[in-house]
């Protein structure tokens, strides 16, 4: 039978993976605080959840893509009492590495599954599709989501076990930090120098 999917968190980022899944012609459950987000995936084609809850049992895997760590565990905390064997979570926010372990071995007791696919890209590779998606899990229900990842992201790395997505994202936000700093530098040095640095940022 065809996957049933969830959403939980229609946000900008989101509500793109949420658009490209409904173009790829899976059923989705969507759920969001803010209900003018839902109305809009109810046009294009989901289905609307009435709490992060009804999400998940209507669904076979769950997408959650949720603002910060701590709201990602507090959702959790409450979903996971109401999993059943077979259900797959997918975390594409950032959370910390031991609460995605911690989360994931209370999980795993209950014969469900939890994902971490932190992702990069913007709203804008959330709209297109082409996000790139660090993936952290268990061989099976990695490769149970892949379709998944195939209809949000055009770069996809399964890491290693349950919070190797998350180190990944980790390392990604390092090396844009440490790009950005040394291209800061780099426009002080030129303006120093006399340069404009509104001509140096069009044309570089």
């Amino acid at each position: 039978m065809p996957l049933t999917l969830g959403l939980i968190g229609a946000g900008t980022m989101g509500s793109g993976m949420a658009r490209n899944l409904l173009k790829a012609n899976f059923a989705l459950t969507v759920f969001d605080l803010k209900t003018e987000n839902v109305k809009a995936l109810i046009q294009a084609g989901a289905t609307a959840g009435t709490s992060p809850i009804d999400v998940i049992q209507n669904s076979d895997i769950t997408l959650t893509s949720l603002p910060t760590s701590g709201t990602f565990v507090k959702v959790a905390e409450e979903i996971i009492p109401h999993l059943t064997s077979g259900k797959i979570i997918i975390d594409t926010g950032t959370t910390e590495v031991p609460e995605t372990k911690r989360l994931a071995q209370i999980i795993r007791s209950q014969g469900a599954d939890l994902v971490d696919a932190p992702v990069s890209g913007g709203g804008g590779g959330a709209e297109t599709g082409t996000l790139a998606v660090m993936v952290g899990g268990a061989e099976e229900a990695v490769q149970r989501c892949m379709p998944v990842f195939n209809a949000i992201g055009g770069n996809i790395g399964h890491l290693g076990d349950v919070g190797s997505g998350q180190l990944g994202k980790a390392i990604n936000q390092m090396a844009m930090g440490v790009g950005l700093a040394a291209f800061a530098e780099a426009m002080f040095l030129g303006v120093q120098a006399g340069l404009d640095p509104q001509k140096i940022w069009d044309t570089l």
